[in-house]
Formats: C-alpha cells, structure tokens, sequence
C-alpha cells in the first residue's frame, strides 16, 4: 500500500490494483493510530466500493492491525488481522507503480 500526503492511496497486489481515500487519526509513528479507507469501485469487488476501518498497533516488536469492512450495499467483510511494515513512500506518483514478482 502506497500512502500519499494528499489523502489517496494505492495498493498494489498480484489479483490487481486498488485506489480510494484515506483518513489518518494519529500519526504513523504513534503506538496506536487508526486509517479510515473509501476504496473506488474495484473489479475484484464487483466493481462496488468499501469502507475500511483499520486499527494499527505498534510496540516495537510486533506491528499488527486489525481491519473491519464493509461494501457499499452493507455487506460485512470478515475481519482481518496480521502483521505490517512501514517505510517512507518515495514515489510521487503511483499510477504506473505494478506488483513486482
């Protein structure tokens, strides 16, 4: 996932790309700071948006988070859990940035 100062973000993975919004409570150096996400329309979706919320935990030896979701019809999403890395984006512009293999 690529985060931009301007509010948009890009995941990148091997099923395909990903665009949409977010909105950062906290700063990413805090322990504990939350990202709400509006994703745009997405074909591995059905071409139907979401709503992220994710909580982000980080206490030096282990980065995790915890994400619930929804789509735009309301349909719950299973929640999610797993670890994270964080490093300085030094891409200006996503758009042509692909999955590497």
């Amino acid at each position: 996932m690529l985060y931009c100062d301007n509010g948009m973000y890009k995941i990148i993975t091997k099923e395909g790309e990903h665009y949409g919004v977010y909105v950062l409570r906290g700063r990413f150096s805090d322990r504990i700071y939350t990202i709400r996400y509006i994703s745009l329309p997405s074909h591995d979706w059905v071409n139907k948006t979401s709503y992220y919320h994710l909580t982000f935990i980080n206490d030096y030896l282990t980065q995790t988070f915890i994400q619930n979701a929804i789509l735009d019809t309301g349909e719950d999403m299973p929640q999610q859990h797993g670890t994270f890395t964080l490093e300085k984006n030094i891409i200006d512009n996503p758009i042509n940035e692909k999955w590497n293999y």
